[in-house]
């Protein structure tokens, strides 16, 4: 059986040319799994199961009677089992365990689709070869055979592919926006504005008429296959490549606001702020993920982005909190983002990913969301003084809290608030670390805030094992045992707010050096402070003048990629310093730098 359209990843795997018709009496397609398990009949599932298993000493799989008997009924020998998996209903982990192949992805086009419009869930492809010649048998020329390998099992250094006149087309050039030249025109606007970060278009690519009417016909496009998850999805396969090897990843989660208040012709903006004044705002939130290696101290790239509209719940909505389902509240993106990163961290099995978030990520939804997960941890820094309960000598960190359950919530002599509890425990020891200096800033109010010099600080550690009771809406559900990482300031300046932090993990917490990497992890987030300077001022991400807000987001999203190549050659520059300089410079420039440095 095959498929109705072509698959590409099925053919890479094969060896399948297009020209070739010899799709037909070698693959048996599992069906059952594109739906509910329970819908189809248990003897399709036994054959296919009695045929995995008899991948046959003999090594004959004709002699073989099962196969005698399935070929006189259906009137073909398979030599290939081939399933789709629908990853937002099973875990695929049984596929695994049984040796079955992942090659690919599909795209999420059904047999209708003939305007590349993507409207179905992609599939997870795997494969089961019944003999070990079947490509042979199906009339591959084995002789030219090329075994294709996945994006995620072949390593890329950060230093590589850094050159101005490339590094866009090595980022971009796998992204999927329905045709090859929308593929390259991204890569060549991220070009000419990457060499030009501070420049207008116009100016950037030389001021050629084509050049420019390609541009806004790009980002005007309402192809729904031009969205900005799309435009970084190659970008985002780079990021895993170069994440191989690496012993942590640390996806930092980070929320920044756009403002187009003086676009007044600007559709589709949302309110995003209001001061002091109650004037509104009008602009655009990006929610981004990025990836950072904190042993090489480098941004390996951007894992995932999307722009979130400032939900409020409708005034005749009557529903409770707890009556409305995670997907359409407020911070689900939170969670949609962590969702991702389990799909990256299943690719780098050797790499421990973690999330980390700042105070915005402390509700309870999202720990809940985050116990789910098998593949990634979190940390997170905590705003609610809520509920909890001392855990001693606990061994499960991470899951439902069992010491009671919801009937005796409120009776628990042991609960406690939160930062109560965290004064009382025992210290663990103490650390002193230096505190940068602050320049004077002006807030958003127009008020200026002095600077800060730079000083020592004498900081206590100490750790515990929380369970966090759930809030009043969900007091159906259980708590969550959780680590808690706590580090306050001891006898600060007068002057001087002392420093405090508590970080709520599921990371094990065994010792002070433990707690101490928590600390340094999560201190890693500040990284991307200097990524946003970059975007806003290096790269001026509030200086489009288009006419409405799904372009924006687009030239956003491609100023986000320059943002990051910028960052990671400042990183380079200032961790590798020894590298040498015709990674980022030809003959002609390094001629230049060194006539300058002679004068």
């Amino acid at each position: 059986m095959v498929c109705w359209v072509r698959l590409v990843f099925q053919e890479l795997h094969l060896s399948w040319k297009k020209e070739t018709n010899l799709l037909v009496g070698t693959i048996l397609r599992g069906k059952k799994t594109l739906t509910e398990l329970s819908i189809w009949a248990v003897f399709f599932d036994s054959q296919v199961g009695a045929l995995q298993e008899s991948r046959f000493e003999d090594s004959e799989f004709e002699r073989h009677s099962y196969a005698r008997r399935f070929s006189s009924k259906y009137g073909f020998t398979p030599h290939l089992v081939e399933t789709f998996v629908d990853q937002k209903s099973y875990t695929v982990t049984c596929y695994r365990a049984a040796n079955w192949i992942e090659v690919g992805r599909t795209k999420g086009r059904g047999k209708n689709d003939t305007h590349h419009d993507v409207y179905k869930t992609g599939k997870i492809i795997f494969v089961y070869p019944l003999v070990e010649n079947f490509r042979e048998l199906m009339g591959v020329d084995v002789s030219t055979y090329k075994p294709y390998i996945p994006y995620y099992k072949i390593p890329v250094e950060p230093t590589e592919h850094l050159d101005a006149d490339e590094w866009a087309a090595f980022e971009l050039g796998n992204s999927q926006l329905g045709h090859s030249t929308r593929t390259e025109r991204l890569v060549r606007i991220t070009t000419a504005l990457g060499k030009h970060p501070m420049e207008s278009y116009n100016s950037a690519c030389g001021g050629g008429s084509a050049e420019i009417a390609g541009y806004y016909r790009f980002l005007e496009n309402e192809n729904k296959k031009i969205t900005p998850e799309n435009i970084i999805r190659g970008h985002v396969e780079r990021t895993v490549q170069r994440a191989i090897g690496s012993r942590v990843l640390l996806c930092i989660q980070n929320e920044i606001t756009f403002d187009f208040t003086s676009l007044s012709k600007c559709a589709n903006l949302i309110s995003i702020r209001n001061n002091q004044e109650r004037a509104i705002s009008k602009g655009l939130m990006l929610h981004s993920t990025h990836a950072f290696d904190p042993d090489r101290k480098l941004s390996l790239g951007i894992v995932y982005v999307s722009f979130v509209p400032k939900q409020k719940k409708e005034s005749n909505d009557t529903r409770s909190e707890y009556e409305i389902p995670l997907e359409d509240k407020e911070f689900f993106h939170w969670v949609q983002h962590a969702r991702e990163v389990e799909k990256i961290a299943e690719k780098l099995r050797d790499v421990q990913c973690i999330m980390v978030d700042d105070r915005v990520g402390d509700f309870f939804e999202y720990h809940l969301a985050m116990a789910d997960f098998e593949n990634i941890e979190s940390i997170v820094r905590i705003t609610n003084n809520r509920t909890s309960i001392f855990v001693e000598n606990s061994q499960d960190v991470r899951g439902n809290f069992t010491g009671y359950v919801g009937d005796t919530y409120g009776k628990n002599a042991n609960e406690k608030e939160l930062f109560s509890l965290l004064n009382e425990t025992e210290e663990d020891g103490q650390i002193r670390i230096r505190v940068p200096r602050q320049s004077k800033i002006t807030k958003l109010d127009n008020k200026k805030e002095d600077g800060k010099v730079s000083r020592e600080a004498h900081l206590s550690v100490c750790h515990c094992t929380v369970a966090i009771a759930p809030p009043e809406k969900m007091k159906n559900a259980q708590p969550i045992t959780l680590q808690v990482a706590y580090v306050v300031e001891v006898a600060p300046p007068e002057d001087e707010e002392p420093i405090c932090w508590r970080i709520l993990t599921a990371l094990p917490l065994h010792s002070f050096d433990d707690t101490i990497k928590i600390i340094e992890y999560y201190a890693k987030i500040w990284k991307i402070d200097e990524f946003n300077r970059v975007l806003k001022i290096g790269c001026k991400a509030e200086s489009s003048t288009l006419r409405t807000a799904e372009a924006q987001m687009k030239i956003i999203t491609v100023k986000m990629l320059i943002a990051w190549h910028i960052t990671l050659l400042a990183q380079l520059g200032r961790e590798l310093p020894d590298l040498p300089p015709d990674l980022l410079f030809d003959d002609k420039d390094l001629s230049s730098l060194k006539s300058f440095a002679e004068t």
